[in-house]
């Protein structure tokens, strides 16, 4: 199924045949014919369709015999259509953006969430692409990760006293960021303090889950997402039951207080990959500069000292593979609210490609197709 994701106009002509050279009028209707629409409501496909667009905006959308010949006419080839895919964890600070976004729009991927860079950098970059004068996906910006005492790890604001938070938070709401996004060396006393200021700003708040206190208390506290399945994992029964008191409690308060999860299951492929089929690993190596590579080194050396012994590496990581994925299912058998998002910038984690390696791994889970769409899709806008 060859796939066209519809959000942006020049992405969808640069994607089609004889389009990389042509310059259209952007106030003119140009209409893309002979298209299969995915309706990611409700599954439905709408097959040899026509639509029209109009600037930037989708003005109608008909049977392809009903456009009448016209040099605005584009041929989409029997394609399927759907909305532009969105990457709701990325880290742009540890990809160079020049060419990270080339590989997002390839992908169709129209919507990234950038989840701790910098403060004033993303916000630029951000502004840019609404602009026009840098051709991207759409941002939604955190600025600089609030956390505390690290190993030196980059892209962080530490914060170890509660009368440190107000400033930081107004330093970071002045200039310009969408959400606040919070790391696991916070104190609970800090972490706290950050749910209470976020909340007199009117900002929200996304990230992990402190090591002081639980996924519980950080649905509770009004965290509006939990990354990476932060949270106990499941026991199953031989029915396939949750036997887990911790995990169940745990999707209680997610569905009680609206709290949505981001599982970043491609960082979970990534570890399999690495330690059970590395003959079978992706590399990409085209896209990952020198710069990346030094960061991988980086991560890899920091992750090292929590590893067990090289020859139990590959049976940890199969369990873990495999038990990311079945709490995956579990999650949206309890109808969380979930998303799909990567951690670009996690080892061997690629800016566009790794978000199609999400949703194959979402499938392979036993996910539907459509609620993997939609997590990509509906759930992000």
């Amino acid at each position: 199924m060859r796939i066209l994701a519809l959000a942006s106009v020049p992405l969808l002509l640069a994607s089609l045949p004889g389009c990389a050279d042509r310059t259209l009028d952007s106030d003119a209707t140009l209409v893309i014919s002979n298209v299969n629409i995915v309706d990611v409501e409700d599954g439905m496909i709408l097959e040899d369709r026509a639509i029209s667009i109009d600037g930037d905006r989708i003005g109608a959308i008909t049977s392809s015999d009903e456009v009448a010949p016209s040099e605005r006419v584009v041929d989409g080839g029997g394609r399927y259509v759907i909305p532009g895919l969105w990457d709701m964890h990325v880290h742009l600070g540890i990809w160079d953006w020049e060419t990270a976004f080339p590989a997002f729009l390839k992908a169709g991927v129209l919507g990234v969430r950038e989840m701790g860079w910098a403060i004033d950098e993303p916000v630029a970059l951000r502004d840019r692409v609404v602009s026009g004068e840098v051709l991207g996906p759409r941002m939604v910006v955190a600025g600089a990760t609030l956390d505390g005492p690290t190993d030196d790890w980059p892209f962080r604001i530490t914060i170890e006293s509660v009368d440190d938070v107000a400033p930081t938070l107004r330093l970071l709401e002045e200039a310009g960021v969408d959400f606040l996004k919070v790391h696991q060396q916070l104190s609970g006393d800090v972490y706290h303090e950050i749910a209470k200021e976020a909340s007199i700003r009117g900002l929200s708040f996304v990230g992990h889950v402190p090591n002081e206190i639980t996924a519980i208390d950080a649905s509770n506290a009004g965290q509006a997402s939990i990354e990476h399945l932060i949270m106990p994992w499941c026991d199953f029964d031989e029915s396939g039951a949750c036997t887990t008191h911790e995990t169940n409690e745990t999707v209680g308060a997610f569905l009680r207080n609206g709290t949505w999860a981001v599982p970043t299951m491609a960082v979970y492929l990534s570890n399999y990959q690495m330690f059970v089929e590395p003959d079978q690993l992706e590399t990409r190596r085209g896209l990952a500069s020198t710069q990346v590579v030094e960061h991988w080194a980086f991560q890899a050396r920091v992750n090292e000292q929590f590893l067990p012994p090289a020859e139990d590496r590959e049976a940890m990581f199969r369990e873990v593979y495999r038990s990311a994925q079945r709490m995956l299912v579990h999650l949206v058998d309890s109808d969380v609210d979930l998303m799909t998002g990567t951690d670009t910038g996690f080892l061997q984690v690629y800016p566009g490609a790794s978000l199609h390696d999400e949703l194959s791994v979402w499938v392979e889970a036993g996910v539907s197709p459509l609620e993997t769409l939609q997590a990509a899709t509906l759930q992000p806008a």
